[in-house]
Parts: structure tokens; C-alpha cells; sequence
């Protein structure tokens, strides 16, 4: 049976709950540490163009996504959410000696890909594993708890990451070798604390047991192929919405190259990080602290909307203070999004399929994201060459995410019309 919370106190009652957002907290911290500096480290030490640079940046996104599909759905099939878990986390702590090393393309996309599949075999399974843990009425306030703990991390391992740059005249390899510090903290915690708690007692899935057998001894991706079948259409909404949306949310770096075009100093750069975890963070933890359990396509509409205008406030005629604009209206929209999203997977999907729908997710993600970020870093050199900047990356993201806004209007005014359709049929 999962674990009782009460709604007043939800961080203190749930000792799965506390294991998964605290372990991710520190998970958070090692790795803003490494990525609030590494795209500068490409570009300025290694003289990766940006074009370079937003390749790898997608490729690697590549590889962690593939590592959710498949994560998630052996999760499901095994009814074991831990062992990914774990094994994403050792497999991470394993290759952050390599960043140390690196000085070439290969080898940056060797180490930033390793790490993306590690964090991805264990992302799909740890989502899983939140509403595996908490009552339904809960799931908005587990994700965005989870989503403003970890972006809470990501504020202190900024800190961290500029402290270590300014005092140590930019040297990148002592920050890439402290970041092992909160790593092994974050498993260590994860072995010890966190537990599977998979509903076995769901009659949804006694129901289809025998039939999910036989899919189980099929391919790994014709079974996920026939698994997603079960999913309901208010999901796959939300996965066209999702699939636009992540089209403009580029590599952070390109904020990082936009706030060198005004001149900020490399020593700073982790500082706008900061302030952008902290506005997630904040934004993500307000979410988490309202008692309503109101969450739909409207609510997540709102959300990204900020995208839209912080993509608008770094266009070319934009100043100096766009940037810090920008940034913290990226923040809001992340921490509004992440936890709607993760709440809205888990309502829609039946238990037994829930981490084959996380699964999909990052699916989806995995082929928008590296499409993004490729037309982002084309924008980026195109506008450069024009004497624009970086700012052509924005263009496209404005693009996009007014397109991601207009599906989500039309998806919920159809699944408005439906529910209101059913609502008089049933009285009549």
C-alpha cells in the first residue's frame, strides 16, 4: 500500500516522498555545478562553435531520452522502480572523472552522454515511483514539491559552481571534481531510504495481467508500442502540446551566450543560473503549498506563457536588464509546467502503465529537443554572423512556444466541450 501524507504536511509524512525530493536536491546541486559551466568551457576553452555546441547539446538529450523509455517501462514490467534508480546514479558518479580529462568534441559528447543516459535510466522510474508513493489527490503538490526542491539545488550548486570560478581563477576541473561530493550523498540516501511501493492492488492492472504477460515476451518496443494503446486521448493532448513546447525549450546555454553578448563576465554566468533555479524553485514550491488540486491544459497555458515572453525579451532590440527578465520568467514557467505536467501523466495513466507513460513522455521530448536545440544553435550562428547576436535562439523559441500556447487553447476548449457533453447526457 503507498504512503499516507496528509495534505497539510506533506514533506514531513511520507519518508519516501522526503528520500526521492531530498535525494534529487542533491542530484540537483552536482549537477548545475558541471552544466552552469560547461557550455562556456566548450566554447571558450575547447573553441567549439555554437553550432557544435547545440549539436551535442541535442545528441546527448538523445541518448538520456532513449534511457527513459526504456527504464520506464521496465519499471512497470518488473514492478521495480529502485534499481534504475540506483543504477543511473552510480553509472553518473562513474563518468564525472571524465570532465575532468576532456579536451575535445569527442570526448565532451562521450562524458555529457554518459551522464545524460544515467540520469535518464533513472528519471523515468523516480517519477514513476512519486505517485507510486502518494494518494492521487496529491500528485500536483508531490511534482511541484519535487520540481522546487530540485531547482532549489540547482540554486546552491550555482552558488557553489561561481564561488569556486572567482576564487580559483576559472578553473573548471576543481568544479567538475567537487560536484562528486553531493552525487554520492544523493545515493547513498537513494540505497538506503527509498523503497518500491508499486500498487499491486490495483484491480485495473489484476484485470489485465494476463494480457500484459503475453506483451512481455514480446520486442522491449512493440510491447511499449501496444502498451501506449491503453493510454487515454486527454494524455495524448497533452503529448502533442508537450512535443511543440520542448521544440522551444532549448540548452540553457544559450541564455549563458546571450548574457556573454552584453558582456557579462564568465565568473557571473552561473549567477543568472541561479537566478533562474531560484525562480523555479519559488514558483514550483508556491504550486506546491496551494490546497486546490485544480490542474489542466488551461492551468498549464498560463505556464507557457512565460516562456513565450521571456523567449520575447531577448530578441534583438532587447538591453542589458532583458536578460534578468528573461531569466526569471523562464523560471516561473519551469516551475509551473514541470509539476502540472508530472501531475497531469500520473492522473491520466492507469497505475500499471504509469511509468510506460513517463516513458512516452521523454519519448516525445527525446525527438523535440534535439530538434530544438539544432535549430536554436543554426538561429544562434545566423543571427551572429548578422551582427545580432545570439538572439536568433530566442527567435525560434518564440515561435515555438506561441504555437505550444495555441495547441493547448484548442485541446482544452475540445476537452471542455467533451466533459460538458458527458455531464448533460449523464442528467439527462
Amino acid at each position: 500500500m503507498f504512503h499516507q501524507i496528509k495534505k497539510s504536511s506533506i514533506f514531513t509524512q511520507n519518508s519516501n516522498l522526503n528520500a526521492i525530493i531530498f535525494s534529487n536536491f542533491l542530484s540537483g546541486i552536482a549537477s548545475v555545478m558541471i552544466f552552469s559551466v560547461l557550455s562556456l568551457y566548450m566554447h571558450e576553452e575547447l573553441k567549439l562553435s555554437y553550432k557544435d555546441i547545440g549539436a551535442i547539446e541535442g545528441g546527448v538529450i538523445l541518448f538520456s531520452f532513449i534511457a527513459k523509455i526504456v527504464s520506464g517501462y521496465l519499471s512497470d514490467r518488473y514492478k521495480k522502480r529502485k534499481i534504475f534508480i540506483i543504477l543511473g546514479m552510480i553509472l553518473g558518479i562513474i563518468i564525472k572523472p571524465i570532465f575532468i580529462f576532456a579536451q575535445s568534441f569527442l570526448s565532451i559528447f562521450f562524458a555529457k552522454g554518459i551522464d545524460r543516459l544515467a540520469k535518464g535510466i533513472r528519471a523515468a522510474p523516480t517519477d514513476a515511483l512519486i505517485a507510486d508513493s502518494v494518494h492521487k489527490s496529491l500528485y500536483e503538490k508531490s511534482y511541484a514539491l519535487r520540481c522546487g526542491l530540485y531547482a532549489l539545488g540547482f540554486t546552491i550548486g550555482g552558488l557553489t559552481s561561481s564561488y569556486l570560478m572567482k576564487k580559483y581563477d576559472n578553473n573548471y576541473q576543481l568544479v567538475f571534481v567537487v560536484s562528486l561530493v553531493p552525487s554520492l550523498m544523493a545515493t547513498l540516501i537513494s540505497i538506503v531510504f527509498i523503497e518500491d511501493c508499486f500498487k499491486h492492488n490495483e484491480q485495473k492492472e489484476i484485470e489485465k495481467k494476463s494480457h500484459l504477460m503475453s506483451l512481455y515476451n514480446q520486442n522491449i518496443f512493440h510491447s511499449i508500442k501496444q502498451r501506449t494503446k491503453e493510454l487515454p486521448q486527454t494524455f495524448w493532448h497533452l503529448m502533442v502540446i508537450t512535443f511543440i513546447l520542448m521544440l522551444g525549450r532549448f540548452s540553457e546555454a544559450f541564455i549563458h551566450f546571450r548574457g556573454r553578448d552584453y558582456g557579462i563576465a564568465i565568473s557571473s554566468i552561473p549567477l543568472m543560473m541561479i537566478l533562474y533555479n531560484l525562480s523555479e524553485s519559488c514558483s514550483a514550491l508556491w504550486m506546491s503549498s496551494q490546497s486546490k488540486n485544480e490542474y489542466d491544459k488551461y492551468h498549464l497555458l498560463k505556464g507557457i506563457l512565460f516562456l513565450s515572453f521571456a523567449n520575447f525579451m531577448l530578441l534583438p532590440f532587447s538591453y542589458s536588464y532583458s536578460v534578468l527578465i528573461s531569466i526569471c520568467c523562464a523560471g516561473i514557467h519551469m516551475g509551473v509546467t514541470q509539476s502540472l505536467i508530472g501531475a497531469m501523466i500520473a492522473r491520466d495513466a492507469p497505475a500499471h502503465l504509469r511509468g510506460t507513460a513517463f516513458s512516452v513522455f521523454y519519448l516525445v521530448s527525446g525527438i523535440a529537443v534535439p530538434l530544438g536545440n539544432y535549430f536554436a544553435g543554426s538561429c544562434a550562428q545566423w543571427s551572429q554572423k548578422n551582427g545580432l547576436g545570439t538572439s536568433g535562439a530566442f527567435m525560434w523559441g518564440l515561435i515555438a512556444t506561441i504555437a505550444a500556447a495555441f495547441m493547448c487553447y484548442i485541446y482544452n476548449q475540445k476537452e471542455k466541450k467533451e466533459k460538458s457533453h458527458k455531464s448533460s447526457h449523464f442528467f439527462s
